[in-house]
């Protein structure tokens, strides 16, 4: 659905919860208010349509679910595949079941852990 995608293509994250759509801005995208305010109206224009996108999408996605994160201080989408459970999608950011263990391990403070996620988003990179 093109709404979705041009939201996505300026860094908005779209999103089910139940039957409401929400939608978050990564933090360190600023694109034009007046052009998200154009999309945003479209998307209420088109709310049946796109929540029959997103549930298409959701059920593509198998297992997943909405949790506020302290960390990230939003709400974000947490899902994984039946056939690879081992790799969980964390705000769209795959992280392995050894990547998980090596974070806990380290003990890591918000702010830390806050920053190697926008690291390992930025760079597409792996937790040593």
């Amino acid at each position: 659905m093109e709404v979705l995608e041009q939201l996505l293509s300026y860094g908005y994250q779209v999103f089910l919860d139940g039957e409401n759509i929400k939608y978050h801005k990564k933090e360190d995208i600023s694109p034009d208010p007046g052009e998200i305010q154009l999309l945003l109206h479209k998307l209420q224009d088109h709310k049946n349509e796109a929540i029959e996108f997103l549930k298409t999408q959701q059920n593509e996605k198998e297992n997943s679910l909405v949790v506020f994160s302290k960390v990230l201080n939003r709400e974000i989408v947490i899902y994984w595949h039946d056939d690879n459970p081992k790799v969980v999608f964390v705000d769209q950011m795959p992280y392995t079941a050894q990547e998980i263990q090596r974070l806990k391990d380290r003990r890591i403070k918000p702010q830390e852990l806050r920053t190697i996620h926008r690291l390992k988003e930025t760079f597409e990179g792996q937790i040593q």
